[in-house]
């Protein structure tokens, strides 16, 4: 993954969490740099984007806080909040605050989110001996209810690749952009059911990660840290038609990036995380496997772990491999297994 690459993302969010801190109080800016050794630049952006949320809702539904600027409100000011208006606002996110392109109320999950973010603001004031009390420590969270895993089964991955391969089921006008796009097309898709890699690794590769003679890509995960992840003799072939194809593409000297626009004004442009969602939604969707809606590159991901656990068995092998910083996130991949074994208990029907 390049320099440039992480740099980019990087700055992109520093602007925004720059330009967003600049309308709230210096209490988040202290929170913000005593957390830059330890929380991304992305997630310090989520931070002060929740925190924005909830200084705005007081200064519009607090009698104490109208009469005060939100650049002006102080550590102290949120001191003098109870549990009372802690619960208030999270009946207010949960009620009020819909989701302004479908009109939905925010799901219990969200309210758990907001609980948490703007609970640590209290807590890291709390260590710094700033404030005594944390109104949003006693509040009930939602229990978080383990998600089905949504994978793709041996016969739905034949489907799917043959949407991505021969363009079957796709529009007339999906066909012609198939056209242009198959082999590339092809390569990404393949290895993300190859290699169980995250979207963001894939986008982020350069051309000097990949190393044929070993098989293997090198490639950072969460938190930048450096991995390396392996890829079939197939996939192999694969990636080396598809660098061949890239040549025509015409990237610009000093992109190095492996996946590129394909037409357009940006041709030759490193492919961007939503167009490599939009990709896989279009193959799943021109497939018709069941719960097609519900494909994305993560569910590739899935499908790898599934696949792998089919063959291993080996838990510890497939945390490697995925990248987890716990063991107990790859666990539920094996828990899913189970509950097919289960389901499938009377399918014999040998009594």
């Amino acid at each position: 993954m390049s320099v440039d690459y992480k740099n980019e993302t990087y700055l992109i969010y520093k602007q925004k969490t720059d330009e967003l801190l600049t309308t709230l109080p210096p209490f988040c800016t202290k929170a913000r740099n005593e957390r830059s050794l330890r929380l991304t630049e992305k997630t310090q952006y989520d931070y002060a984007y929740k925190m924005s949320i909830f200084l705005n809702y007081l200064h519009e539904n607090n009698s104490y806080f109208k009469n005060k600027d939100i650049k002006d409100i102080t550590i102290e000011d949120l001191g003098l909040l109870a549990k009372d208006d802690a619960v208030e606002f999270i009946s207010w996110v949960l009620k009020r605050h819909c989701n302004e392109k479908n009109g939905k109320l925010n799901k219990k999950t969200t309210a758990n989110v907001y609980i948490a973010t703007i609970s640590s603001y209290y807590k890291l004031f709390i260590s710094d001996n700033l404030l005594t009390y944390n109104p949003f420590s006693g509040i009930d969270r939602e229990k978080r209810h383990e998600k089905d895993i949504i994978y793709m089964k041996e016969s739905q991955i034949d489907d799917f690749l043959n949407a991505v391969c021969a363009g079957e089921g796709l529009t007339a006008k999906e066909k012609v952009f198939h056209e242009k796009n198959s082999i590339r097309d092809i390569c990404m898709c393949c290895l993300l059911l190859d290699t169980g890699m995250r979207v963001s690794e894939l986008v982020g590769l350069d051309l000097d990660d990949i190393d044929f003679k070993e098989c293997c890509i090198y490639i950072q995960r969460k938190g930048n840290k450096p991995d390396t992840v392996f890829f079939s003799d197939k996939m192999k072939n694969i990636l080396e038609e598809y660098l061949e194809f890239r040549k025509t593409m015409y990237p610009t000297d000093d992109n190095r990036a492996v996946f590129v626009v394909t037409i357009g004004r940006y041709q030759g442009d490193r492919i961007s995380v939503r167009s490599v969602e939009r990709t896989v939604k279009k193959y799943a969707k021109a497939s018709n496997i069941p719960q097609f809606s519900k494909i994305t590159p993560h569910k590739l991901r899935s499908t790898y772990a599934m696949s792998m656990l089919d063959e291993t068995g080996n838990i510890a092998l497939l945390k490697e491999q995925l990248g987890h910083e716990s063991i107990t996130t790859s666990s539920l991949y094996a828990r899913a297994k189970d509950s097919d074994k289960k389901a499938k208990r009377n399918a014999l029907d040998i009594l």
